[in-house]
């Protein structure tokens, strides 16, 4: 798996060693061409099995840690990588669990805005799945549009024009 979390060993999965593999091939392949070669942002889409986890803010820094470490390492690139999250609120109604893991990736743009940078996904289109509608699982249309706006946040970014999408104020209504 790609999960943010590592498991008890220390190991982020298939999905991060992968991910590694390909930065390695892109590099020979660049450096065959002679042109230079780097990696503009680290895309993480949310899952929901981390989604009541009390500690994925210390273990999503910590893998952006690793991960930029372990990119630049093999790019050569000086400056730090941003990651790109996906908004998310990744709870079925009616379950009572407390979203952790979007008030950690809250937290985190807040306090590093120039490392993690949220972006919205609330108004993209979602597949209804039985019995609940969950609103996690985009539809396919709507994944090509996110991956489009990942583009625009990535361009905003390097421009100096970024924010992440966060609350300014909250109000409770009814119960």
């Amino acid at each position: 798996g790609g999960s943010a979390i590592p498991d008890g060993n220390g190991d982020y999965g298939v999905a991060f060693a992968k991910t590694l593999w390909e930065v390695q091939k892109v590099k020979e392949l660049a450096n065959a061409q002679r042109l230079s070669y780097g990696v503009a942002a680290i895309l993480l889409i949310h899952g929901e099995a981390d989604a009541s986890s009390a500690t994925y803010k210390a273990q999503l820094l910590q893998y952006w840690i690793d991960k930029n470490a372990d990119i630049k390492a093999i790019t050569g690139q000086q400056r730090d990588i941003p990651i790109l999250i996906s908004q998310q609120h990744s709870c079925p109604p009616n379950t009572n669990i407390r979203p952790e893991s979007s008030q950690a990736v809250h937290e985190l743009a807040l306090e590093y805005p120039d490392r993690f940078i949220v972006m919205p996904k609330y108004h993209f289109a979602y597949k209804d799945e039985s019995p609940y509608y969950y609103g996690l699982h985009l539809l396919p249309h709507s994944e090509r549009r996110l991956g489009e706006q990942a583009a625009h946040v990535l361009d905003r970014y390097y421009k100096g024009l970024t924010n992440s999408l966060y609350p300014t104020s909250a109000t409770i209504l009814g119960n």
